[in-house]
């Protein structure tokens, strides 16, 4: 992530459940809330088997984007815009065994800069109204969050956040535990009226490439912060 190229570097990720797209990779600096990467112009309609099957959603009809990322001793920050309201959904993907991620979700409020934390997750795949689902696909470990925002949220300006455990999330963004240079991880981002979208080229084999906070409440999974593999 340090020497960030000048600008979106698209390429194909490597042993994901992707068959036929192009991912984004993040760029520095995106490390506050002010500085975040805006990724609005690279949502795209098309298949993506990383994403869906445990919230329900169609990739071929939501839009979706996916961000790989390598650390950098850093907070990761990325916005993008709606246009009316819609259903949200962030996944961090491929991140375990190599980190154990924290992942949030930001609307920018009627003051310019300034935001409001709609939920923030630690561990397992949640679905806002109902609860915990079962692994996602790109997921090997309930480790890997996903939050499914499945009320509707108001169009607005929407912020991302992703650090590692354990970090805290406030109005402000991130504090805590920062990823770390050699983490990765993939971030999928599904949002319905999304401001701009594209459509995936007609399908082709890539053989081998390839706690929640509503009305002032904080969702964690796990009472007991302290963790390791078994």
């Amino acid at each position: 992530m340090k020497g960030a190229l000048p600008s979106l570097a698209v390429l194909l990720i490597q042993g994901s459940g992707i068959s036929n797209a192009a991912v984004i990779a993040e760029l520095e600096l995106n490390d506050t809330l002010a500085t975040a990467q805006n990724v609005g112009g690279s949502f795209s309609i098309g298949p993506n088997s990383d994403i869906g099957s445990h919230f329900g959603i169609d990739p071929s009809v939501t839009p979706w984007v996916s961000i790989t990322s390598s650390g950098g001793n850093s907070f990761d920050y990325y916005t993008f815009a709606t246009t009316s309201p819609g259903r949200i959904s962030i996944d961090i993907d491929y991140g375990m065994p190599d980190v154990d991620t924290m992942i949030g979700l930001w609307v920018e409020t009627a003051v310019p800069g300034t935001y409001q934390l709609l939920g923030a997750l630690d561990d397992g795949n949640l679905v806002q109204s109902s609860g915990l689902v079962p692994l996602d696909p790109g997921s090997v470990h309930d480790w890997d969050p996903s939050i499914y925002f499945d009320g509707l949220l108001p169009a607005g300006n929407y912020v991302v956040g992703v650090g590692e455990f354990y970090s805290d999330f406030f109005n402000t963004g991130m504090d805590g535990n920062p990823l770390d240079e050699t983490n990765t991880y993939t971030l999928q981002i599904t949002v319905e009226n999304v401001s701009s979208i594209s459509t995936i080229p007609e399908p082709f084999s890539l053989g081998g490439v390839g706690a929640l906070m509503v009305s002032g409440l904080f969702f964690r999974c796990r009472p007991c912060r302290s963790k390791r593999l078994s």
